[in-house]
């Protein structure tokens, strides 16, 4: 979206040039967490109908930014890099960016095995689909999500300021919370984790089954990422 090359050409995520950078990552079993475009309304002219609504100035919308290339393209570069680097793994972050477009990220999940998502920031927008879609969803796709943030929220605490630890302390708590009642409950009325629009959004309960969440919160990522996985346990001396 920015990042431009020494002939202040913006460097598309397939160039040719950073091929050696995503095999090598395959060779080391090295999964790459990969924020590609954000949500696709972003780059459509906010209207009556739009969710984000009131929520973005127009000049913060991408499609004010004539240099900015469309997010149809963006989720094309980053799926010829799937295809061209199968052995690659890559998490899309945010809901790898299709939030908005459930069905297409259900079929590019199936279209490329080295394909994984996270949650990261994107309950304003899930937490308002149908509860069972989104259960039916992760349930499908058990194996292929990841729990995420994404958030500013828990920073900002220095050492010895006590009152400080204690905000802290309150704060993560609270934002913890409301994600794992989105996650676990059929609850209705929710409110979104870093409080977005807390004027007028609330979310329903997704209610994902035990095995899933135990995939979600960690056991998908303890397989993925190499030094969260498991150490085999040190072998016992055999008794005299």
């Amino acid at each position: 979206m920015f990042a431009r090359d020494t002939d202040g050409k913006l460097i598309k995520l397939d160039d040719r040039r950073l091929d050696p950078f995503w095999a090598k990552c395959g060779e080391l079993e090295l999964p790459i967490l990969l924020h590609v475009a954000d949500p696709k309304e972003y780059w459509y002219p906010l209207t009556f109908n739009s969710f984000h609504y009131g929520l973005r100035s127009e000049k913060d919308q991408h499609d004010k930014n004539p240099k900015m290339p469309s997010w149809e393209e963006l989720i094309r570069q980053r799926d010829a890099v799937l295809k061209k680097h199968p052995k690659t793994i890559i998490i899309g972050a945010h809901m790898g960016s299709m939030t908005f477009e459930l069905q297409k990220l259900a079929e590019t999940l199936d279209r490329y095995p080295n394909f994984h998502i996270d949650t990261s920031a994107r309950l304003r927008i899930l937490g308002r689909l149908n509860p069972k879609a989104v259960r039916d969803f992760f349930v499908t796709y058990q194996d292929r999500i990841l729990f995420g943030t994404d958030s500013s929220v828990l920073s900002g605490v220095r050492e010895g300021d006590a009152d400080g630890i204690k905000k802290w302390q309150d704060r993560t708590a609270r934002f913890y919370s409301r994600h794992l009642e989105y996650f676990e409950t059929d609850h209705i009325n929710l409110m979104e984790p870093y409080g977005y629009a807390k004027d007028w959004l609330r979310l329903a309960g997704a209610k994902l089954p035990p095995d899933v969440l135990e995939k979600f919160y960690h056991g998908n990522a303890e397989r993925l990422i190499p030094a969260l996985r498991p150490k085999p346990a040190e072998r016992k001396p055999a008794s005299p």
